[in-house]
């Protein structure tokens, strides 16, 4: 019986590992995303800059309409998504649920 403790503890301690490294790959993929994203916004910042400069109004509005867009979309990936809410959630709910099974199908 103690042994059959000690495995549903390991269980769960490695369902719970699983689930931390899961959700500090999500978010530094998510700080990878808004750093590449922001670095567009900057070249685009210079680019429509240069082309103010130049008298090109026309290109200008255009780049204004991508730089907003660019920023609306940092901000939705900011914040943590519903999915990684789900995602961890579910883990968490089988973590009680699956090391249970697995011993159980060992009698």
């Amino acid at each position: 019986m103690a042994e059959q403790q000690q495995k549903m503890e390991d269980l769960k301690r490695s369902y719970e590992m699983n689930r931390q490294e899961l959700e500090e790959k999500m978010k530094r993929e998510r700080e990878l995303l808004l750093e590449e994203r922001q670095k567009m916004i900057e070249s685009k910042l210079a680019e429509q800059e240069a082309l103010l400069r130049g008298g090109f109004e026309k290109e200008t509005r255009r780049l204004n309409e991508e730089i907003q867009h660019l920023q609306q979309e940092n901000s939705k990936i900011k914040e943590p998504s519903w999915v990684a809410s789900l995602v961890g959630g579910l883990l968490s709910v089988a973590s009680l649920f699956i090391p249970p099974l697995r011993l159980l199908k060992r009698f």
